[in-house]
């Protein structure tokens, strides 16, 4: 073959596997923004850790990849995590797509008190003196359960104490037991009973 020949052959053999290449990147982005943008299924073979679901979750401010993690309080962790970020870009979208009901609800409320989305938290407005968007965001998540009577902002708190201590003041506030059923610990789940059949309940005046 005339080296003329030779050299347009292997001219077109690479323009072949340069738009080959450029293809695939052009599909492979096109996907991950797809996915990013509209929510679509988590790509599978992403993640093989816990953590990788969870930093991927937080990254993408999309907690249905929460669903990929087989431990059951892992996952609401995770869904907790996702909160924290549509509370901090008001984003209610974000809520609306949380895999647990109760946390979906705190995740509603807390950037309808944050000044976004059209929810509703079911009580009056929390003072918003108290920033959701800052490094009071745990603080702040119990503020406002206290000030509404709405242990919806229970429910999202991330440090399981907090959130115990949280649930157990209202169940106090709000004379209604059954938020004990939503403590975690135990022992805080007998404490709050306990509580709740003293006249005089000394968690409420102190917590």
């Amino acid at each position: 073959m005339p080296k003329r020949d030779k050299r347009q052959v292997a001219i077109v053999i690479t323009v072949v596997i340069v738009a080959a290449v450029v293809i695939s990147l052009v599909v492979i982005f096109s996907d991950n923004s797809r996915w990013q943008d509209k929510g679509d299924s988590f790509p599978p073979g992403t993640c093989n850790s816990t953590k990788c679901f969870i930093e991927n979750a937080v990254k993408r401010k999309d907690p249905t990849i929460c669903g990929n993690i087989d431990n059951n309080t892992v996952e609401m962790d995770c869904y907790r995590n996702v909160t924290q970020v549509a509370v901090e870009n008001k984003n209610q979208k974000i809520c609306e797509r949380v895999g647990e009901k109760d946390i979906k609800n705190g995740c509603i409320a807390a950037v309808a008190a944050a000044g976004g989305g059209g929810g509703s938290t079911g009580s009056s407005q929390p003072d918003l003196s108290c920033s959701l968007s800052g490094p009071m965001y745990q603080h702040c998540l119990l503020q406002f359960a206290r000030e509404t009577l709405n242990p919806a902002f229970c429910s999202i708190i991330q440090d399981e104490n907090e959130r115990d201590r949280c649930f157990i003041i209202l169940a106090v506030m709000n004379y209604d037991e059954s938020l004990c059923n939503q403590v975690s610990n135990a022992d805080r789940v007998e404490i709050c009973h306990l509580y709740m059949t003293r006249e005089f309940i000394p968690y409420n005046e102190t917590g």
